[in-house]
């Protein structure tokens, strides 16, 4: 995970450290933490247009759930549903 998606506690004690470094303790709010860095990996930028196609697909795959979840919402509103037992 790259080091800004981490709780600011970790970020200021993960800078400028390499592969095998143990840290701690680190301390917040919860509790106390011992990190292991593991391995680093370089940011890698993907060219838009090998992955636009695919990006369509997700796009287009989301808007749908969306609105099927919101018919199927106005569906049930104004449903009548009767149970008899």
């Amino acid at each position: 995970m790259p080091v800004t998606k981490q709780r600011p506690e970790f970020q200021a004690v993960l800078k400028n450290r390499k592969a095998g470094d143990v840290i701690g303790p680190v301390e917040t709010p919860e509790a106390f933490f011992f990190i292991r860095v593991v391995a680093i990996r370089p940011m890698r930028l993907i060219p838009f247009e090998s992955i636009s196609e695919e990006l369509g697909r997700e796009v287009r795959r989301r808007e749908i759930e969306k609105k099927r979840a919101e018919y199927e919402r106005k569906l049930r509103e104004n449903a009548l549903i009767s149970i008899y037992i």
